[in-house]
């Protein structure tokens, strides 16, 4: 696997700014006044990573905040016996390490590109000076730590309480949302962007466990997997598979 170094990248020329980046709306950084937004794209690098490429090692220092705007990118951690699993999926327009820079200390996990992706690192110091001028950005990434740890709760209820069939319906939902195409009259396609293992880290099973699930979903006429395709003929069929409430 090739990875990235773990010092800071050196700025690449680019045609995307952030002032003209799709994804600013929908970000913490919709916050900031059209004023500070050249603070911001001077402190900015952007780099293109192919899938396999890291961006940060758990454990190494926490040089800013990085900007996912294309692509997908996991998050993996290494745990006590040594096992790396992916603990969580990052989608564009999404943000990297703000609770390392927030909380200090070193990434806790390594981020890893899963297809190619396209992501800006925010110099430290620049993030450190917009977030002591703007307390609409303050706030902002704020929200987004408390909306993760109530998302890290829902994960451990839905652990707690789904089989692994409904779990592997979510996901595919959530999945089907983002990278989905649509096939017409309910039916939609999808090319996986991550690997079987990894599906089994995610939901927080063993890989046979979901290659069952899977085999399920097939019989059914639910879910088709060939590979990383997968078939859905109905939507309406995958989202019975939740329970009413879930």
């Amino acid at each position: 696997m090739t990875t990235a170094p773990t010092r800071a990248p050196t700025r690449a020329t680019t045609s995307l700014t952030c002032l003209t980046c799709p994804g600013r709306e929908s970000s913490e950084w919709c916050a900031l006044a059209r004023d500070d937004l050249p603070t911001l794209e001077q402190a900015r690098t952007e780099r293109v990573y192919r899938p396999g490429e890291v961006i940060f090692h758990q454990g190494s220092p926490c040089f800013g905040v990085h900007c996912v705007a294309s692509g997908t990118v996991a998050l993996r951690r290494v745990d006590a016996e040594g096992r790396s699993v992916i603990v969580r999926l990052v989608h564009p327009h999404e943000t990297l390490g703000a609770r390392t820079l927030l909380g200090g200390g070193t990434y806790a996990s390594t981020a890893e590109a899963l297809t190619e992706a396209r992501v800006c690192l925010i110099e430290r110091p620049a993030v450190k000076a917009l977030l002591a001028r703007s307390p609409g950005l303050a706030l902002r990434f704020l929200r987004r730590l408390a909306e993760d740890l109530r998302a890290a709760d829902d994960e451990k209820l839905e652990r707690a309480t789904l089989q692994v069939r409904a779990r592997l319906a979510r996901l595919l939902l959530g999945l089907l949302e983002r990278y989905g195409v649509d096939a017409g009259v309910g039916a939609f396609t999808l090319e996986l962007p991550l690997a079987r293992q990894d599906m089994a880290a995610l939901l927080g099973v063993r890989p046979e466990s979901v290659a069952r699930a899977v085999r399920a979903l097939g019989d059914d006429g639910v879910a088709r997997f060939r590979g990383r395709a997968v078939e859905v003929p109905s939507i309406d069929r995958l989202l019975a598979e939740l329970p009413a409430g879930a």
